[in-house]
């Protein structure tokens, strides 16, 4: 980022209060800004994507729904084998194999997602070899759609293609979809902030629609323009950010509060103070049948000023952490992102969290990490839902040492007390 770019960024981070009422001034640098993005050169574009590809009469349909590997149901996309991870491989390969040849021209035709890149390319305004993000949900079908819109923007325009997965919006529950919503945000604004808002073209236009109207919050926070196509004319339009400023003190008189908050209480329980705090606050939360829980914008806000507090707290035992100082530390921390993810959503992975089915009955959770040749992840654990704590008993980065210990480690049963070492911050640091 150059040192424009940086003073720009630290300007949008040291905001400290909302302001509603704008001068002129600001209008005017706004309305600036709308202006450059209308007529300058693009070398960065952060997309939001949905499955559009793979649903739609698209370009790409047909060869899609040969593979054999997708089956599709209105907007709905599955997979009709059992082995999902073996079916994304196949898919991968398929993409690099046999995926039709798709012109500049035709790009609007393949998705949703490649009609922007296609209107920036028609306008002349596209740089040679363009970034792209495309934040996609860690469903199914928005893996193997965002992957297919990879695949064409390389093959297309040389593009550098960076995939961001995002939660999956559990629509039956309401705590979980809106937490998700807000760390939806979050990813937003972590993609934005690697680029600079006069070169960078912001499109929240795939997925769920009410991801556009969060992910265009997301954007005025960081001082971005949201931009979109008309179906018809194929022309890009700007939609200006909106004037945003957050007081940072609200996270610090009542970040316990709003910690609390997040897991979900009882308005009639709560102080006069804190019944308060939810009226002058409003924005923060979100309040059905006499419950109060963080509103999506509560939970990206609390997540950008305070990664720990939305984080499950991590502890580990003295013989995990010595497994983790001889081991490499980045992948095991990856690893540990991806068990912590798995945990939020316990019935879509029961087989790896719960591999222990081979051992006899009352052993710990036996978890299922990565395996080949990037490492090998497993470990017993035991994760209390209430408190959002993770314990990690046993570790192994290594298969052979796996393979000698995990039937006799698993059938200890080892007090809480022994985990007290603090993992927490390998959840938050590089999780961007």
């Amino acid at each position: 980022m150059s040192a424009r770019g940086a003073f720009c960024s630290a300007k949008r981070r040291a905001a400290t209060r909302i302001d509603v009422n704008v001068d002129c001034a600001t209008r005017l640098r706004q309305c600036s800004l709308v202006n450059r993005m209308s007529h300058g050169l693009i070398n960065r574009v952060v997309l939001t994507s949905g499955t559009s590809a793979l649903t739609a009469r698209n370009l790409l349909v047909e060869w899609a729904s040969a593979t054999g590997l997708i089956k599709v149901e209105g907007p709905r996309v599955s997979c009709p084998a059992d082995d999902v991870d073996a079916a994304v491989s196949s898919w991968k390969s398929a993409l690099a194999n046999t995926l039709p040849t798709v012109e500049a021209a035709q790009l609007k035709q393949v998705s949703a997602e490649c009609a922007v890149l296609h209107a920036l390319y028609r306008e002349k305004r596209l740089a040679v070899r363009p970034l792209v993000s495309i934040i996609h949900s860690d469903t199914f079908g928005g893996e193997l759609a965002a992957l297919l819109v990879k695949r064409v923007l390389e093959q297309t325009l040389d593009a550098t293609v960076t995939l961001c997965q995002s939660a999956d919006l559990d629509v039956d529950d309401r705590k979980a979809f809106v937490e998700s919503l807000g760390l939806f945000m979050s990813k937003v604004h972590a993609e934005l902030g690697k680029g600079e808002p006069d070169t960078t073209c912001f499109a929240p236009i795939g997925g769920y629609k009410v991801m556009t109207a969060l992910g265009f919050v997301a954007g005025s926070v960081a001082g971005y323009p949201m931009a979109y196509t008309h179906e018809r004319t194929e022309m890009l339009h700007f939609v200006p950010p909106i004037p945003m400023q957050l007081d940072a003190s609200i996270i610090e008189r009542h970040g316990v509060f709003l910690k609390r908050v997040r897991h979900g209480c009882e308005v009639a329980a709560l102080t006069r103070d804190e019944q308060k705090v939810l009226r002058d606050h409003a924005f923060l939360f979100e309040q059905t049948d006499g419950y109060a829980v963080l509103s999506a914008f509560g939970v990206f806000w609390l997540d950008r000023t305070d990664p720990t507090a939305l984080a499950m707290r991590v502890l580990l035992t003295e013989d995990a952490l010595r497994t983790l100082e001889r081991g490499d530390r980045a992948y095991a921390a990856k690893e540990l992102r991806m068990l912590s993810s798995r945990l939020r959503d316990p019935a879509r992975f029961t087989a790896l969290l719960h591999h222990e089915t081979a051992f006899p009955d009352g052993a710990l959770p036996l978890y299922k990490g990565s395996s080949g040749n990037a490492g090998v992840f497993r470990a017993t654990y035991r994760y209390e839902q209430a408190t959002d704590t993770l314990r990690i008993f046993h570790l192994w980065l290594d298969h052979d040492a796996y393979e000698r210990e995990a039937k006799l480690r698993v059938r200890e049963t080892p007090s809480d007390a022994d985990a007290i070492h603090e993992g927490t911050a390998m959840l938050i640091a590089g999780r961007e």
